[in-house]
């Protein structure tokens, strides 16, 4: 039996992993405290941080001397210091579009939800089924719900029907059950300041409406009756007047043209008192808006004033000034809320605020695994992955980071994105703080939709089951939780939508037996409420994306002390796995997979894997989605291998619109997978192969199904 452990926040120099599974006593705390959490507040308000791409060392707990001291102070400050930090929290599937996914669907995993990948067919907002989502539950609790921000990868391609059956066409498609929605469907890569359109509407339970974009969609300054009749749409949808008015502001309102330090409506008349036309000279006064310098002053310069990218807000600020409009609304209290602020930061391209920009000056990460010289014992696409690029990102620039920057240049400056963050996070507790109706019942949540590495095994980015990419922040502060306690029973991304659940009013046994969630409530890991037995163990999954790439699909088991990984590829005549022990090795440096001490350890996690994991087609000859090469005129036979899923498991050609070589002639692909037959031309063939099972999913209520490209060489 474990005891569970909730301490005062206190720095450590070192990190040990303490999971224990079998019977925890929540609400013990340490004498100075004073007493244990009491009951939660019954229906609080909820406010919801979610980053990009946030590594959980950057909010660590320990004294870490690889990270710069204080990232994030207001955050440090204001939750971890008042609220629970989860020192082992996990993401199930670790990439944007999944995990987020299988928080908006109020918790489950991505094999159930059917968003395995960014993109389509395997992801993507378009793969999204939002008709069971937290925003619905929440809704038919009696929540104002709102969410700002981002929203799912491919969300500009999604359209659709409301409730009586109209088209809502793409780049217009409000989900149904928010009741204020601020989702951004446009965040481009190159211009995090200004690259960003977002989607302004509200929606029901009963399906989704017709949303207005900014500023596409009002056109301005031609004629100004039509921004009132969108800033009463927008009011009639459920942001409060205060939103208007920000909104009217920054619409109309690009610059601070008259220099008295504040962009206001004198800004706005003085442009226009510039205005002239062809042949007209241009005052001194207005030299400065001739901005494309063509010697007059006239609509192009204003519409290009207005949508340069220098005149919109830093995109973090824009989410902060939305979330503190909406937190502002005159009947805010009317209602119990749901605010969910899902910022782009620190996601690549990773562009800091202007007064960001020397902060951690000369940072270098050398830390855990980086660069790790001994790459035996990791599989194939790990291997030719640092042996092609990790040395040539640091000579010669890193693309991933755009502009020529060396990956510590990208590392600091998505540390310096979150100091943005931070005073986003500052700012809005501090309005409901300041607000008597709030202060004492609202929860706020704190965490990532995935981790992020940075250079461990000579590997970046994400979508890989090494710590540094699984690995998220989760904080929760709130009423009656145990301020500066850190909390080592294990949390996983699905558990945050069933703990807002559970906070909204659902049942425990409603959440688990509806099933509204695959998640568990941590309300009982937050309050003092008795014994409890906790998980013992851990499920990840990725998928492959449709496109080739070195990144296979892979799946894990993670213990306390243990963690297995499989892969969808062969590498030489073995399937590519790794074995590693986490609590003598916690930089997975040392895989055991071929150690015959570890076999039976082995031989146990992979069986957990197996009862559990999500659909995949496995058994690929190498990363690069090959099968076994053909000769031209010989017989080819070539079985491929499914694994996960329930029911039956069918495979068929599956036509995603691109334009490929195509199956190869003389071959056909039998249902139960069998590539069998004579070809009878040479060449490199690529096709798509989708695998399916007859299983029913408890989110979108559908079968899993999954589609890979496959490259076959006839010879």
């Amino acid at each position: 039996m474990g005891i569970l452990r909730l301490l005062r926040c206190a720095p450590r120099t070192t990190s040990v992993i303490i999971w224990v599974a079998i019977a925890a006593r929540p609400g013990s705390a340490d004498p100075s405290n004073g007493s244990a959490g009491s009951a939660p507040v019954v229906r609080p308000n909820i406010i919801f941080f979610l980053t990009d791409d946030q590594r959980w060392d950057t909010l660590s707990l320990a004294a870490l001397d690889y990270m710069p001291e204080d990232v994030m102070p207001s955050t440090r400050r204001e939750l971890m210091n008042k609220g629970v930090v989860f020192t082992e929290a996990f993401v199930t599937s670790p990439l944007c579009c999944p995990a987020r996914a299988s928080l908006l669907s109020g918790g489950f995993y991505a094999h159930n939800t059917g968003v395995l990948w960014n993109h389509w067919p395997n992801g993507g907002a378009t793969k999204f089924y939002d008709q069971q989502s937290l925003a619905k539950l929440l809704q038919a609790k009696g929540y104002r719900t709102a969410l700002i921000g981002k929203y799912l990868v491919d969300y500009a391609a999604v359209d659709g029907h409301d409730e009586q059956g109209n088209y809502i066409p793409t780049r217009h498609y409000v989900p149904p059950g928010w009741s204020a929605w601020m989702g951004m469907w446009s965040m481009n890569y190159t211009q995090q300041t200004g690259g960003y359109r977002p989607l302004i509407g509200a929606s029901t339970t009963l399906g989704p409406t017709v949303g207005l974009v900014i500023p596409s969609d009002v056109r301005l300054p031609n004629d100004i009756s039509v921004l009132s009749e969108f800033l009463g749409d927008v009011e009639d949808r459920g942001f409060p007047h205060s939103m208007s008015e920000y909104l009217y502001g920054f619409l109309t309102q690009p610059g601070d043209f008259n220099h008295d330090g504040d962009r206001d409506l004198e800004d706005f008349t003085s442009f226009f008192s510039c205005l002239g036309g062809p042949g007209t000279a241009v005052s001194p006064a207005c030299h400065s808006l001739d901005s494309d310098q063509d010697g007059d002053v006239d609509l192009e310069d204003f519409s290009a004033l207005q949508y340069s990218f220098g005149n919109w807000p830093y995109i973090t600020y824009f989410n902060r000034e939305v979330a503190l409009a909406f937190l502002r609304n005159d009947q805010i209290a009317s209602q119990p809320f749901f605010l969910m602020i899902s910022t782009k930061a620190p996601h690549h391209p990773a562009f800091p605020a202007p007064e960001d920009a020397d902060l951690f000056a000369g940072f270098e990460y050398r830390a855990r695994s980086w660069g790790e010289e001994d790459l035996s014992d990791k599989p194939m696409h790990i291997r030719e992955y640092a042996g092609n690029d990790f040395s040539d990102y640091y000579d010669k620039g890193f693309p991933y980071a755009i502009g020529g920057r060396s990956p510590d240049d990208f590392f600091a400056d998505q540390l310096r994105c979150l100091r943005a963050v931070d005073r986003m996070v500052g700012d809005i507790v501090a309005e409901v703080e300041g607000n008597e109706q709030l202060r004492d019942n609202t929860v706020f949540v704190f965490s990532s939709d995935n981790g992020e590495l940075w250079g461990e095994h000579k590997s970046f980015s994400k979508a890989k089951a090494y710590e540094e990419s699984i690995r998220v922040p989760l904080i929760i502060r709130g009423p009656g939780i145990v301020p500066g306690a850190r909390q080592e029973m294990v949390a996983m991304n699905l558990d945050v939508p069933a703990t807002i659940l559970h906070l909204a009013g659902y049942s425990e046994n409603e959440i688990a037996e509806g099933p509204l969630s695959e998640g568990r409530s941590l309300v009982p890991l937050l309050y003092d409420s008795g014994d409890i037995v906790w998980r013992d163990h851990l499920l990840f999954e990725m998928w492959r994306r449709i496109k080739p790439s070195l990144m296979p699909a892979w799946a894990a088991i993670r213990t306390t002390r243990w963690k297995y990984i499989k892969y969808d590829y062969y590498d030489g005549i073995k399937v590519a796995e790794q074995v590693f022990d986490l609590l003598l090795d916690p930089y997975e440096l040392h895989s055991l997979h071929g150690s015959p001490e570890h076999e039976e350890i082995k031989q146990h996690l992979a069986a957990l894997l197996d009862q559990e994991r999500g659909l995949v087609l496995a058994g690929l000859v190498h990363p690069w989605n090959t099968v076994r090469d053909g000769t031209k005129g010989a017989e080819y036979r070539h079985d491929l291998i499914a694994e996960g899923g329930t029911g039956v498991i069918t495979f068929t050609l599956f036509d995603s619109g691109d334009d490929l070589a195509g199956f190869p002639e003389g071959l056909e692909l039998t249902s139960d997978g069998v590539i069998t037959g004579t070809p009878t031309r040479t060449g490199l063939f690529q096709f798509d192969v989708k695998v399916q099972d007859s299983s029913v999913s408890p989110q979108h209520g559908g079968p899993q199904w999954y589609v890979v490209r496959l490259y076959l060489r006839i010879r």
